[in-house]
């Protein structure tokens, strides 16, 4: 016990020496979970320490310490916009924070960067991996692609709201229903990656309960 202590306090100090949240909150979050371990019952080590990813994305590391993030978020969707209307055939010129389509002049803005959505997937993603998937090694391979799964889910957004604002107009597109659609198509994708994350799970049982 002595070690995992030493080097959560080693985690923290580095955090508050160089300015990074994700050290401060990966100390606190081994911190915490063995001071749970010293107080509670929680069957296998493995399983409690899987409890980490979910206590390190609770803190705000993503937009603080990997800045540069939101601008590649932004960038990438925007490309992939363009790719997907171009291969339905549209008229799309690209910008580099934005695309004209059918003469509508789209602008990924910062608020339409996904760095909320990035967190609330990996925060949303890893407890439903680690509900589903308490002992099998895919749960890391979840965790891994949840990135990946948020980041298609902000380009997907950008997308949807340029459908919408080209059906109906930008006004009506940049209001309400820009944070609608949004929504709609965040929690779309999420159901879509919790349903495979489920099929996951039952492969896993049955391989458990294969004899051979």
């Amino acid at each position: 016990k002595t070690v995992p202590s030493v080097a959560a306090v080693a985690l923290l100090c580095a955090g508050s020496l160089t300015g990074l949240v994700f050290l401060q909150a990966l100390g606190w979050s081994f911190l915490a979970l063995l001071l749970c371990r010293s107080c509670f019952e929680f069957g296998p080590s493995r399983r409690l320490w899987r409890l980490i990813p979910i206590l390190v994305c609770v803190f705000p590391w993503i937009s603080s310490d990997f800045p540069g993030l939101s601008w590649l978020f932004r960038v990438s969707a925007a490309a992939f916009a363009v790719k997907v209307f171009s291969f339905l055939g549209f008229d799309v010129v690209r910008e580099e924070m934005g695309f004209c389509v059918q003469g509508l002049m789209v602008h990924v803005t910062p608020d339409c960067s996904g760095m909320n959505s990035l967190q609330s997937m990996m925060i949303f993603g890893a407890t439903m991996a680690y509900r589903l998937l308490p002992e099998s090694g895919r749960y890391w391979l979840v965790l891994a692609l949840l990135p990946l799964v948020a980041w298609l889910a902000n380009a997907m957004r950008v997308v949807a709201v340029t459908v919408l604002a080209m059906v109906t107009d930008v006004e009506f597109a940049s209001g309400q229903a820009h944070a609608i659609v949004g929504l709609v198509v965040l929690l779309g994708i999420f159901t879509a990656f919790t349903f495979s994350a489920f099929n996951l799970f039952r492969w896993t049982r049955a391989e458990c309960a294969d004899p051979r």
